[in-house]
């Protein structure tokens, strides 16, 4: 599929996020700009063995989370570097998980760290994209099942800080996606994805706990996960603005 567009991932190194650069990364006339952490790693580097479609490019840029300097850094870098005028998708992977607590429980340094890069991220690179965000132009937050205050309370193990920076993350795409009603702004539930940062958490937790009430298994793959999300960018965006979608683009309520 040609597509001529230029996407950036932020959080790109390993998962979902690395998973998304090979998918967009493969097809026909596409910039593929992946946000690392540390441009140096041996993860970020890697990147550029990934297959390219006909006229693609990959550009890697370095983008902390953390800081709140770094994503506009990163786009200084990429206009006047890399003469890239647009972005017409910004996918929000970057994140952090912890195990799992009770609001009892809660570490108030876990939930401050958990909030600065699961809420603060997403907020620091939309503020930095924004001024390239033309009408039109996509931003998705990754988000989760457990940022679902009707169906974290249902899910059979604590969310405590990951769910609060979750669940403020979603308020963010939510507002925005008012503010800016020329632009598809979504929120984004990837599934149960078996990745390197879930898989301690889905054994701890026993795969048990990730199943139907049929015992069928709902953790998927990295391909399966990415390859629905990817599909929801082809939707129109009257259907993806302002909405918490799984990857398979069901509704999930806030």
């Amino acid at each position: 599929m040609t597509t001529h567009k230029t996407y950036l991932i932020a959080g790109a190194t390993r998962g979902i996020g690395r998973g998304l650069v090979a998918n967009l990364l493969n097809r026909e006339g596409s910039t593929v700009i992946a946000g690392v952490r540390d441009s140096k790693a041996e993860t970020a580097r890697s990147l550029d063995e990934l297959p390219k479609g006909k006229g693609s490019r990959l550009i890697i840029v370095g983008i902390d989370a953390e800081s709140d300097t770094s994503a506009s850094t990163a786009m200084h870098t990429l206009q006047s570097t890399h003469y890239i005028t647009h972005l017409d998708v910004v996918i929000a992977n970057a994140g952090k998980a912890n195990p799992f607590a009770s609001i009892a429980a809660l570490d108030l340094n876990t939930a401050r760290d958990l909030f600065n890069v699961n809420t603060l991220g997403p907020l620091r690179l939309f503020q930095a994209v924004f001024p390239l965000l033309k009408p039109g132009a996509r931003f998705l937050v990754m988000s989760s099942i457990a940022g679902s205050i009707q169906t974290a309370l249902a899910l059979p193990f604590g969310v405590a800080a990951y769910g609060i920076s979750k669940a403020a993350a979603n308020f963010i795409v939510a507002k925005a996606a008012q503010e800016n009603p020329e632009l598809a702004i979504t929120a984004l539930h990837p599934g149960t994805v078996e990745t390197d940062m879930s898989v301690a958490v889905i054994e701890s937790l026993g795969r048990e706990a990730f199943s139907d009430d049929q015992g069928t298994s709902l953790v998927i793959t990295v391909e399966e996960s990415v390859n629905g999300m990817v599909a929801l960018l082809e939707k129109p965006k009257e259907e993806v603005t302002g909405k918490f979608l799984d990857w398979r683009g069901e509704v999930i309520p806030w």
